[in-house]
């Protein structure tokens, strides 16, 4: 390969609170304090620099900006500032993960549901569109639900996707509640009989009661206005259900349900499914099939026939510790609300189809956790407390953060190639980079609403509110850059997780706050005693895998520098290098 040679001239130095900084860094006065490089180079080249007097640590970035394939190779560094004795290389990425985890992912079965739910149709009972809204059916009755008197069966499914039922009981009603505009809507909560006192046979580890029933409901739908989950929520991103042309779906009836059941029989109280939206019961009854695995036939999903979430009543109900469970069932209402809400808007209001993809779809639904944080007054996703704009405590083991810091080069793109858990921690660091870069509350809006499916969501909707074209390249570039930049407030526009408070955005009338994230306060999940994001060193490979699709590596090339130093670099094709030197 050729051998190009990088210099400052070429670089594309981004100063905070200044323009951008191109040409040389004069050699008389020391180099600005934070600055960044994306280098046009590929192949086999040198990378070199020169501080001066000034003391300066340098960091690589290897980011592979394709979402299908992973490199054609792992890229290597070499040199003599490649830290090859500083104790810092690492030979392996398995880090071991707890058995369990407090926040847990969303069954397999059901993002697939609703990632293509028109696929899951029969052949007798095709998706059908009207393009004349005139003549859609009148909304059908309310269900009339009435706490500790209406019983159902209801359904959910074992691990293995065959449902089974269970007798559950309406065990709290809103009353219609005025969502302005001339609407309402109207909350139902059921509970599984067996989740709700011990029943022969089905002894749970904990029961739910009406207090936590009362308190749920308040934190979802309560009087008054812009005062919970579904006023804050919507108020972002848009209707969770309306009007609409298609024959297979049921009509809005202005009432939400949450059933509170124990999620797949598991009777687990620290860990496992938390929650989920399962847009199924969007569908009238018998209108969706699934294969089933014992037959070569299908059979068909039960519908509720209602616009609903799932919340695992075990886990709601363990006391232990304190408020812990409450705020991560919480927290989980808005994150499926997202869902939910992206299911109308996407596929049935924008007319996409499809939802969009499951690691998009999912980044979306932590931003919400995460923008509704401070008004919940709880973690969310962040790990730090909701009330605290600044970046938090050290050595941080909450929220998604340090499982990303062990896993930080796990791919965005395929969801739970590297784990479903590690999968939902890439997908959180992402969207909190874009949501504290690119205006917050209206990007996850621009997104939700966006007829489109895949990435172009992401770059289409960033790069009409930056102003300018960005790519998916582009942007997993920043992000990296900005991981390695959390630790300062000082950091370029761009480049921002961390301004030591709260960045605030707006969707009209209605603001929402981002608290600062600092990376390095955070454990890496798995380990004993390592905080900050996984940092590869050392002469020769980085890493021992091929760059991962929509990923990237980060590299530590230099502590401490001054004067001049310099590296070989062997890049693979389509990878790309950015800098940062702090």
């Amino acid at each position: 390969m050729s051998r190009l040679v990088p210099v400052l001239a070429l670089l594309l130095c981004l100063l905070a609170g200044c323009a951008p900084f191109s040409g040389p860094i004069p050699r008389e006065t020391p180099p600005p304090s934070v600055f960044v490089q994306h280098s046009p180079s590929q192949g086999d080249f040198t990378y070199s620099i020169d501080t001066g007097a000034a003391t300066k640590s340098v960091y690589f970035a290897f980011t592979n900006p394709d979402t299908r394939v992973p490199a054609a190779s792992i890229p290597s560094v070499s040199g003599t500032d490649a830290l090859a004795s500083k104790g810092l290389d690492w030979t392996t990425d398995s880090i071991p993960l707890p058995a369990k985890s407090a926040i847990a992912a969303t069954p397999t079965r059901v993002s697939e549901f609703n990632r293509d739910p028109f696929s899951r149709t029969g052949s007798t009972a095709r998706l059908r569109k009207s393009l004349d809204l005139t003549g859609s059916p009148p909304p059908p009755p309310m269900p009339n639900d009435i706490p500790n008197v209406s019983t159902e069966i209801m359904y959910d499914t074992l691990p293995n996707g065959v449902p089974y039922p269970f007798d559950a009981t309406c065990r709290g009603v809103s009353g219609v509640v005025d969502i302005g505009g001339g609407k309402t809507r109207t909350l139902n909560i059921w509970v599984q009989d067996w989740c709700w006192t011990s029943t022969l046979g089905h002894t749970k580890a904990h029961y739910v009661d009406q207090t936590m029933v009362n308190a749920l409901q308040a934190a979802f739908l309560a009087s008054g206005v812009f005062n919970d989950i579904y006023d804050w929520v919507t108020a972002m991103i848009g209707s969770e259900w309306g009007p609409h042309p298609y024959a297979d779906l049921i009509q809005p009836n202005d009432e939400i349900t949450i059933l509170l059941c124990d999620i797949e029989d598991d009777n687990s109280d620290n860990g496992g499914v938390i929650g989920f939206f399962w847009a199924k019961d969007n569908f009238k009854d018998g209108s969706i099939y699934q294969p089933n695995p014992g037959l070569p036939n299908y059979f068909p999903y039960h519908s509720h026939e209602r616009i609903m979430f799932y919340i695992d009543a075990v886990m709601l109900a363990n006391p232990s510790p304190a408020g812990y469970w409450a705020d991560q069932v919480v927290s989980t209402l808005a994150h499926e609300f997202q869902h939910m809400i992206n299911f109308y808007q996407k596929i049935v209001v924008a007319g996409a189809g499809q939802g969009p993809d499951t690691w998009i779809n999912e980044m979306c639904s932590q931003a919400v956790e995460d923008l509704v944080a401070d008004k919940l007054g709880i973690m969310g996703p962040r790990g730090v407390d909701g009330n605290l704009g600044a970046a938090g405590p050290q050595n941080n083991s909450e929220g998604r953060i340090p499982l990303f810091n062990a896993f930080d080069s796990v791919s965005l793109s395929n969801w739970g190639g590297s784990g479903l858990l590690q999968s939902y921690s890439a997908s959180y660091a992402f969207g909190a980079y874009l949501t504290r870069n690119f205006g917050g509350a209206g990007l996850i809006r621009a997104m939700v609403q966006s007829p489109r499916t895949g990435a172009e969501q992401i770059v289409d909707s960033v790069s009409a509110i930056a102003g300018r074209q960005e790519s998916l390249g582009d942007l997993l570039q920043k992000w990296s850059l900005a991981v390695l930049l959390s630790d300062r407030s000082d950091a370029p526009a761009g480049y921002q997780y961390n301004t030591g408070d709260f960045i605030v955005s707006s969707v009209g009338s209605a603001s929402y706050s981002l608290g600062s994230i600092n990376f390095f306060n955070y454990q890496q999940k798995g380990t004993t005693g390592k905080t900050g994001p996984r940092l590869y060193s050392g002469n020769g490979l980085v890493g021992n895998t091929r760059p991962l699709p929509a990923s990237g590596l980060l590299y530590l090339a230099g502590l401490s520098l001054t004067g001049k130093h310099a590296w070989s670099i062997d890049l693979p094709e389509g990878v790309s290098l950015s800098v940062v030197v702090k």
